[in-house]
């Protein structure tokens, strides 16, 4: 029997690149799975602040990525697929992209 409480997973990266993300993983809710990045908060200045902040991982353009796929039985496994499925449009994405700035939401 599948644990009915699980959402996902995440994996840690081993990266030494400082820009790079603590973690990436999937959530599956209801049926579809969001995949998700983990990013150490390094604007955190009091305890309060979250020690990590988690984004959906939205393909850079001109970056190809290879989506996981979730077994039937929502049991999560390192990813390993290695095909494209169309990602949903993102309409805050053109947005991000023509602003940036340093402060955190």
């Amino acid at each position: 029997m599948a644990n009915v409480n699980k959402l996902g997973a995440l994996w840690r990266t081993n990266s030494q690149n400082p820009k790079a993300p603590a973690g990436k993983g999937q959530l599956e809710i209801d049926g579809k799975v969001i995949k998700i990045v983990l990013w150490k908060n390094s604007y955190k200045t009091e305890d309060r602040h979250p020690d990590y902040i988690i984004e959906r991982d939205v393909p850079r353009e001109g970056y190809t990525t290879a989506t996981a796929t979730t077994p039937k039985g929502g049991d999560f496994h390192a990813p390993s697929a290695t095909r494209q499925e169309p990602q949903e449009p993102n309409p805050f994405e053109k947005a991000a992209r023509e602003f940036e700035d340093e402060i955190p939401y």
